[in-house]
């Protein structure tokens, strides 16, 4: 896994307004990665003339919080692999493709609710006459997401779940400090 940039260094090592090169060096990036984000306005820049020399002026705030955008988004991508592992082994001897009750009693919400999300589209679904079939990577994909994770369900399936999910994250994360 990538390692985090750390900002406090970042900080201290660059001056308040950085050219892209320098924006370079803090993000880790290549030139042209530098640039496509420049030119997509995902930060503000001012564009310098000096004499036959064109740059940008990036003020280094800008660039720390985008570092931090995408550490998070890193971060959390990795939670999601971490999770949908997890819950892949939990569930491998469940069928592939499930009806609603099995997949309701699985992720411990009720049956109104999964319809709901697979009419909304969260989860993604096959109606034949008037059964829906889920398949089982489907369940899995929502019960790995965010939204099953910070429902407001009290359903004890879900929350053992839930709680099942917290216990293997937090050994990955002992294991992880462990490792370095």
């Amino acid at each position: 896994m990538k390692k985090y940039i750390d900002v406090a260094k970042v900080r201290m090592k660059f001056p308040e307004y950085v050219t892209e090169k320098q924006m370079m060096e803090m993000m880790g990036l290549s030139k042209r990665s530098v640039y496509l984000i420049i030119k997509s306005g995902a930060i503000e820049y001012e564009s310098c003339i000096d004499g036959k020399l064109h740059y940008y002026r990036i003020h280094r705030e800008d660039v720390i919080r985008l570092i931090e955008m995408r550490q998070k988004t890193i971060s959390d991508s990795a939670r999601y692999i971490k999770i949908h592992q997890f819950l892949t082994g939990k569930y491998q001897t469940v069928r592939d493709v499930l009806l609603t009750q099995e997949a309701s009693c699985i992720c411990g919400i009720s049956v109104m609710q999964l319809q709901r999300l697979i009419g909304d589209g969260t989860i993604k679904a096959v109606q034949i006459k008037q059964i829906y079939h889920i398949p089982k990577r489907e369940l899995i994909r929502y019960m790995a997401s965010e939204s099953y994770l910070t429902s407001r369900s009290d359903s004890p399936t879900r929350k053992k779940v839930i709680t099942e999910i917290n216990a293997f994250l937090e050994k990955e994360r002992r294991k992880d400090s462990i490792d370095e």
